[in-house]
C-alpha cells in the first residue's frame, strides 16, 4: 500500500491515487508542441461537486521538487474540462517533469507525473568571407555554434545567386562540432 498527501492506494504507482471525497479528479496527459524553449502541457479535470482552480507544475527534477507553477486554461472548472498551459522559458535539450493540478475548498489534487524532453536548438551559422581565393579554388569559411547537438557542416557553392544552377555541396570539417 502506498500513502501520499492525497490518500492511500496500491503500491507500485500503477493505479491512480485515492482522492478524498469532494477533491477534484485530475489526469495529466502528454505534452504536445514541444520546442527547444516551450511546450504545451495538457490534462483533464473533473471538479467533483465544487468549482476547481486549474494549473500545471513542472520541474527538471523527477521528484517534482522546486517546481514552476503556471495557470491553466480554463482557469476554473465546474464539471469536467480539458485543460492546458504553456510552459515557457525552458532550456533546450532538457528533460522536464510535469503534473496537472486542480484545487478546491477540500484540497489540491495532482495528476500523475509525466515527462518530455525539449529538443536542442538548431545550430547557428554565420558565413564569413572566402580566403585563399585563386582562379580554380577557394577556402570557404563559417562560424558554427552547435547549441548542444552534434553538428556537421556543409557548404553550398554556386555560380548563381539563386542557387538554382551550378551548385556544388562541399562537406565541411570532418570533425563534428559539439
Amino acid at each position: 500500500v502506498a500513502v501520499s498527501a492525497i490518500g492511500t492506494g496500491p503500491a507500485g504507482g500503477t493505479a491512480a491515487p485515492v482522492v478524498p471525497a469532494g477533491s477534484p479528479f485530475v489526469t495529466t496527459q502528454s505534452a504536445v508542441i514541444v520546442s527547444p524553449t516551450s511546450a504545451q502541457l495538457r490534462g483533464s479535470v473533473t471538479a467533483n461537486g465544487a468549482s476547481a482552480s486549474n494549473s500545471f507544475r513542472y520541474s527538471t527534477n523527477s521528484d517534482m521538487s522546486s517546481p514552476t507553477t503556471v495557470g491553466a486554461s480554463p482557469a476554473t472548472a465546474s464539471g469536467t474540462a480539458a485543460t492546458s498551459a504553456i510552459a515557457s522559458s525552458l532550456q533546450p535539450g532538457t528533460t522536464y517533469y510535469f503534473q496537472a493540478a486542480a484545487a478546491n475548498a477540500v484540497g489540491t489534487t495532482y495528476g500523475s507525473t509525466m515527462s518530455f524532453v525539449t529538443p536542442a536548438s538548431p545550430p547557428a551559422v554565420t558565413t564569413t568571407a572566402a580566403t585563399s581565393v585563386t582562379g580554380t579554388s577557394a577556402v570557404v569559411n563559417a562560424n558554427v555554434t552547435a547549441n548542444g547537438a552534434a553538428t556537421t557542416t556543409n557548404f553550398s557553392i554556386s555560380t548563381s545567386n539563386s542557387f538554382l544552377a551550378g551548385t556544388v555541396v562541399v562537406q565541411g570539417s570532418p570533425t563534428p562540432v559539439n
